[in-house]
């Protein structure tokens, strides 16, 4: 109420008010809630942050027209895998030092135990990203104890891949 206060205006020209707050609906508010809260969640994750680039969350209430009380929730992200290379860098530049005597030695040794450091395995889009994504999502919408929705559907825009679940 006082934020309906504080932004109504008086024109003198207008037989009305003006105002600059909108009618949210409750659906509209959870979508937007959601998609901060995922685009969180995935700037946060470890995996995530090694493999992607989180661009933008988006998350919107598609009402059915028949029924403005149900519908479904659309998660759209803007995700951009980053670049990886097969090469290990050397982190210690043995290339550019003589590699002969004691230095020589110890930066062979750190070179060794650098390639065979065991790499994680690179997350996938179907399989893992998409998937975590409707699992927040879900959880957060069953934290508002909302059950007028019909699915969740996440959606990778520049894939085009997605991942639909029923929701009740």
């Amino acid at each position: 109420m006082l934020l309906l206060a504080i932004g109504t205006e008086k024109d003198e020209n207008a037989k009305e008010d003006t105002s600059w707050a909108e009618e949210v609906r409750f659906p509209d508010f959870l979508a937007k809630v959601a998609a901060q809260q995922l685009k969180r969640v995935l700037k946060e994750d470890s995996r995530t942050m090694n493999d992607f680039v989180i661009r933008e969350v988006h998350g919107q209430f598609d009402p059915v027209i028949s029924n403005q009380a149900q519908g479904r929730f659309l998660f759209q992200l803007d995700i951009i895998r980053k670049p990886f290379g097969d090469k290990v860098a050397d982190p210690l530049g043995a290339q550019s030092l003589n590699s002969s005597g004691v230095i020589g030695t110890m930066l062979r040794a750190t070179n060794a135990s650098v390639k065979n450091i065991e790499k994680k395995p690179v997350m996938s889009l179907d399989r893992d990203l998409l998937p975590l994504s409707l699992g927040e999502v879900s959880k957060l919408l069953k934290r508002y104890d909302y059950n007028h929705s019909t699915s969740i559907e996440v959606v990778e825009v520049n894939s085009g891949h997605s991942l639909i679940m029923p929701y009740r």
